[in-house]
């Protein structure tokens, strides 16, 4: 049984804020999944210095552009000489940190190892030091902020990189996981000769203006951890929460700390999403730490902990997060805001990528076998009416649709055609829904799901069995054909970009069903959304 003073305890992660997403964080995971890992492993990561590529260009469509410094860190420990690969890691939306090039624990480090590579780690532009001349006003993203300015930025880096090392005629392969999986397949896609391969983790390469799937990922957790039972007691439990939420006042206050009346439209579905986004981060990062899917279905089964599903939801609430949790003025949640951007400022940054090309705007379920479809106030409609892309960027729904549609169009979303890219997949992601999970248009590429998978846990090889074992042998075979049929182009890629279009009218993307002969055996892939 697992009791509120136990919940107490438990760190809160990936709490989400407004509607968006949050950025995930690969140091979380890599903290779950490493817990265990030898001081000494622990303390020969710290071994590479912050580097800085000083010639990086602002803006890659203005040959006059200035010049801005970005931060890398590279590891040569393995490195077989002239002619050896390199490894090329994509960070994403979050801080990059030098011990991502040494991490003994981590897959593309043992790969290295075994392939005798470089690796090598560059930042995204505007998260943690890699800051276009210290300029991150929202005036200086909406410029320069972009997935083609940042691929354009890693064709830059190859080309300095390439030289400042000697590599001519090396192999790469790109990795990325999350938001940098999806670089790493556009990389690919957009710039095929700097790269033999990329390895695409939990990478959601379409984009979509309303990510109820999310939800339905994450239910397809709870019943994979606790079967049919825990999604029943959920059921009662939200549909409960959503008449107390209808009704306001002191019952509310009391079961679930709401510090404010909750009169307005407004402020209940600023509650009720607050109350979905609790499950984001749970949802994504599996059963690798105490706060998680199955931990939670447990204390809601046990009836000790409260006579209703109602009231055991309320004393799991107050338990894991004891403040009360109003929203304010700008429709922002005031607990889920306090916590997420205390813990990572690059959430703004985020959340204008979001509202610029992806979408990815979460709202409850409307699925019948889903215990969020209870929280009506979370719907779409109410959703992206106070997401911070209306109240903050000014993004209405037709301009986010449209960025949405032309994100599609300039990369493919599911349809994309890209050889030499293994797409893997978490089949319990609530993200794996916008990812390939069945063969890709390429015969070239490939694609994994692994059974009773989160969200990158592809990432580390400790501690893995069954499925996880035989998805990353998978990988590891991937990677060995990409770098045997390596051919590198004397020529660099361009590293021009054209500007994202603010509206298009492109086609529907097709999701019809592709041959599965490249599939790994390792479990069925679910369906993509329709």
């Amino acid at each position: 049984m697992l009791t509120a003073k136990l919940l107490v305890a438990l760190a809160l992660p990936l709490v989400a804020s407004s509607q968006i997403a949050p950025p995930f964080d690969m140091q979380q995971l890599r903290n779950a999944k490493l817990g265990n890992m030898s001081i000494s492993n622990r303390m020969a990561e710290n071994t590479v210095m912050d580097l800085w590529f000083t010639d990086a260009i602002l803006d890659h469509n203005d040959p006059q552009s200035r010049h801005w410094r970005q931060r890398y860190h590279y590891n040569d420990a393995y490195y077989g000489g002239p002619g050896s690969p390199v490894f090329l890691y994509i960070h994403g939306e979050w801080e990059a940190t030098d011990y991502t090039v040494t991490d003994t624990g981590s897959l593309m480090v043992d790969l290295a190892q075994k392939h005798n590579a470089m690796i090598v780690a560059l930042e995204h532009r505007y998260y943690g030091d890699s800051v276009p001349n210290n300029d991150q006003s929202e005036v200086s993203m909406r410029k320069y902020l972009s997935s083609q300015q940042a691929l354009a930025d890693i064709a830059t880096f190859h080309a300095f990189f390439t030289k400042e090392h000697g590599l001519q005629g090396a192999p790469w392969i790109s990795w990325g996981y999350s938001y940098a999986g999806m670089l790493s397949a556009w990389f690919k896609l957009k710039y095929p000769s700097l790269v033999a391969g990329a390895v695409a983790s939990s990478a959601p390469v379409q984009a979509a203006f309303d990510h109820k799937a999310f939800m339905e990922g994450v239910t397809r957790g709870l019943k994979y951890n606790n079967g049919q039972e825990c999604l029943d007691v959920f059921k009662e439990a939200f549909d409960d929460l959503h008449d107390l939420v209808v009704a306001g006042g002191e019952p509310l206050r009391k079961q679930f700390g709401a510090c404010g009346p909750m009169t307005s439209l407004k402020d209940k579905q600023a509650f009720e999403w607050e109350m979905m986004s609790y499950f984001h981060g749970m949802g994504m990062t599996g059963t690798d730490h105490g706060y998680n899917l199955y931990t939670v279905c447990e204390y809601m089964k046990d009836s000790a902990n409260g006579a209703r599903p109602v009231d055991r939801l309320g004393k799991w609430k107050r338990a894991i997060y004891a403040g009360c949790a109003p929203p304010d003025n700008n429709g922002w949640s005031w607990g889920a805001r306090s916590l997420r951007q205390a813990a990572n400022p690059e959430f703004g940054q985020w959340t204008w990528q979001t509202c610029n090309e992806f979408g990815f705007l979460i709202t409850a379920s409307t699925g019948d076998n889903t215990p969020f479809n209870g929280l009506k106030y979370a719907s779409p409609e109410n959703v992206h009416k106070f997401s911070p892309c209306t109240t903050r960027f000014h993004v209405g729904a037709d301009e986010l649709k449209a960025n949405v549609e032309a994100t599609n169009a300039e990369y493919g979303g599911w349809d994309i055609d890209v050889e030499n890219v293994i797409f893997t997949n978490g089949a319990n992601d609530p993200w794996a829904g916008l990812s390939v999970l069945k063969q890709p248009k390429n015969p070239k590429s490939r694609f994994v799901v692994i059974e009773g998978a989160a969200h990158c846990e592809d990432a580390y090889v400790s501690h893995v069995l069954g499925p996880m074992k035989a998805a990353q042998r998978v990988i590891g075979e991937a990677v060995a054909d990409f770098l045997k049929d390596a051919t590198v182009e004397a020529t660099p890629q361009p590293t021009t970009v054209t500007p994202m279009p603010t509206k298009t009218t492109m086609e529907p993307v097709t999701t019809t069903p592709k041959p599965t002969t490249a599939a790994t055996k390792t479990t069925s892939p679910t369906a993509a959304p329709t």
